[in-house]
């Protein structure tokens, strides 16, 4: 019997080594990785990561729950040209040599490059035609606004990742910044001589101390050096694009209610040679914030903002800390507090291939998240926070409220108006809300409704009630105008999870989508806000409801339908709310005649905040990328 290997990655920039990979024990026994030197010492500066591989427990186990074989390992080279890496599984023992400047592994970055730049070229071509021209870029320059102090944690950062970092400052087109580093564990060397070097740059600021500081007391020390109106949070290995502050500032000078910016990110390689998976960000969505920190790079908030409400990193939160600050921000922010910058000015320095993607890398920092999501409900008596079995993603319960709005009705499947009564019944047992039932008779409603909510009911699905009180919890919350669910064929095929806007159509989204899949940003299995909803699951406020005409669905065709939950979806865009989609709230049609899209009702123009408009949905379901629409 033996261990079965693989070292996909192999780094060295800047004197540390990044490696990544799996080992499998055809006995099933866990295995252990241990790097140490030549000389057989162990190397103390290692840290090693769990990184989830469903596809080697499945290639080599048939059972992707076997999937807890991958590795992420990351640690100083201290001058050594090799390691060695030592795999065992308490019987069997493998020893590999790792030696990232070898020819091997400079063949293996080729032809990992290689890869990379065909894979993606469609979207380096676009950012490459979405960038300013030089005479754009040149004109940007002589823009004035306020001092943006830019603020970045250092610790043991491999030297060219920080020359690149502070070399993208410095060719920004908007002059009035302020780069403030904090140098944790400075031992003297390279890195200390080169902050040295980059501070004769009077806008370069920055303090040293040998103690061993966590990323937040580190991103706190550079924080008291800010003297400008707006900070800007960055790592010390990242870079952003020339015209980045220049947009963030052309933004202040429009929106003086604003108080927090962020902007859309993608990855780069290592070398900066590559640009690949791009995030195109929805506008604010609380309720996706609650799930991940889809907002990340670039946050760009008003100091006085922080100052005001006593906002800093807080320790506790150490791996997540960036995420907890942005809860508490939110917390505090009204509508049009909160802006997004829809242009990709910031990029986050990866390693090719790593399977660091696969998200359960580091788990200490999604447990951290899940902590600073508690701490932010803490005082929510109807919120319960919980890990959602996707590593990385959290969920906020809500909880029964005392009381509900009054809610309409309309219901079907009725064999006698004596079920009338018990149904109101029924509805009102559940947050001691009031509520009517209305019917729909030949193809209008027999009365007009009342409530403050209006909800589609069919009295012979056993689940619609349990489905009703999901939705019913998620209305409540303020800012909220509609909630909606996955609609599914019974059999793991996404029918509808929402709607959503692509140009001057409506499309429902991931439709022949399979459930196992995660989509795009996770989308199909978290809550965040859609654009509309079909009326077969909805719970919508009355104000929206009328706006769309009032409609009874009975009689209508398909098209009618989805055209009637479109206008509902854009009538709460235009009053300021939202709608929500609850992936928990699941509905099951084996008769589904929806179109996939259709054309944009007559009148309806409202644009849609959380559907990027660089996105289409593509086969299967899968929204993909339409670079230069």
């Amino acid at each position: 019997m033996a261990i079965r290997y693989q070292i996909d990655t192999l780094s060295g920039e800047g004197g540390r080594l990044h490696a990544t990979g799996w080992a499998v024990s055809e006995e099933k026994r866990p295995v252990t990785w241990t790097l140490s030197t030549k000389g057989g010492h162990p190397v103390q500066s290692a840290k090693y990561y769990t990184v989830r591989r469903p596809d080697i427990g499945r290639k080599f186990f048939s059972d992707p729950a076997w999937a807890d074989c991958g590795f992420e390992i990351e640690a100083d080279m201290e001058g050594a040209s090799s390691l060695l890496l030592r795999l065992s599984d308490g019987t069997v023992t493998e020893t590999v040599r790792l030696t990232p400047g070898s020819l091997y592994q400079r063949a293996r970055h080729l032809k990992h490059m290689a890869e990379y730049r065909l894979a993606n070229k469609p979207y380096e071509e676009w950012l490459k035609k979405s960038r300013p021209g030089k005479a754009e870029l040149s004109a940007q320059k002589t823009f004035q606004g306020p001092l943006i102090s830019v603020v970045v944690p250092v610790y043991r950062t491999p030297v060219p990742f920080l020359k690149a970092m502070i070399a993208s400052l410095q060719a920004q087109t908007y002059g009035n910044w302020q780069l403030c580093l904090s140098n944790a564990g400075a031992r003297g060397g390279d890195l200390e001589y080169a902050i040295q070097k980059a501070a004769k740059d009077s806008r370069i600021v920055y303090e040293e101390t040998a103690e061993e500081l966590g990323i937040s007391d580190n991103t706190n020390r550079a924080l008291a050096l800010a003297k400008g109106e707006w900070i800007a949070f960055m790592d010390h290995d990242d870079e952003l694009e020339p015209h980045a502050l220049y947009e963030v500032a052309r933004q202040i000078s429009r929106h003086p209610e604003t108080v927090l910016y962020y902007t859309d990110e993608d990855k780069m390689s290592a070398g900066g040679e590559v640009y690949f998976e791009p995030h195109f960000k929805p506008d604010y969505d609380p309720e996706l914030l609650s799930t991940n920190n889809y907002i990340s790079h670039l946050t760009v908030v008003k100091k006085a903002f922080l100052d005001n409400h006593d906002l800093h990193c807080d320790a506790r939160f150490d791996g997540s800390q960036d995420y907890d600050l942005l809860l508490r921000m939110t917390k505090y922010c009204r509508p049009g507090m909160v802006r997004h910058i829809p242009q990709v000015l910031y990029h986050w320095r990866s390693h090719l291939g790593s399977t660091a993607a696969a998200l359960d890398a580091k788990q200490y920092t999604f447990e951290a998240g899940y902590k600073a999501l508690c701490e932010r409900y803490a005082d929510d008596p109807y919120a319960k926070p919980a890990m959602l079995p996707e590593t990385g993603y959290y969920e906020v319960k809500r909880l029964e409220p005392d009381a509900l709005p009054f809610i309409t009705v309309v219901a079907r499947g009725l064999e006698s108006l004596t079920q009338v009564k018990v149904l109101e019944e029924e509805f009102a047992a559940f947050g001691g809300a009031k509520a009517e039932v209305i019917l729909e008779m030949g193809g209008r409603l027999n009365r007009r409704p009342r409530g403050e909510w209006v909800t589609f009911y069919d009295v012979t699905d056993p689940q619609a009630m349990a489905r009703y009180e999901a939705m019913a919890v998620l209305l409540n919350t303020p800012g909220i105008g509609g909630v909606t669910g996955l609609i599914t064929d019974g059999e793991s095929n996404i029918l509808a999870a929402g709607i959503h806007r692509e140009g001057d159509e409506a499309v429902l989204s991931f439709s022949g989508y399979f459930e196992e899949r995660v989509g795009y940003g996770n989308l199909p299995r978290i809550r965040h806000r859609v654009y509309a909803m079909l009326p077969d699951l909805m719970i919508v406020k009355r104000s929206c409801y009328e706006a769309a005409g009032s409609p009874a669905i009975g009689r209508l065709s398909p098209e009618e339908r989805m055209a009637a939950g479109v206008r509902m979806g854009a009538a709460a865009v235009e009053q300021g709310l939202a709608v929500v989609y609850e992936p928990r709230c699941v509905l099951s049609m084996k008769a589904f005649d929806y179109p996939e899209r259709i054309a944009l009702p007559e009148g309806v123009t409202a644009q849609d905040p959380y559907f990027p408009a660089t996105m289409k949905q593509g086969k299967n379901g899968n929204p993909e990328l339409t670079f230069g629409r």
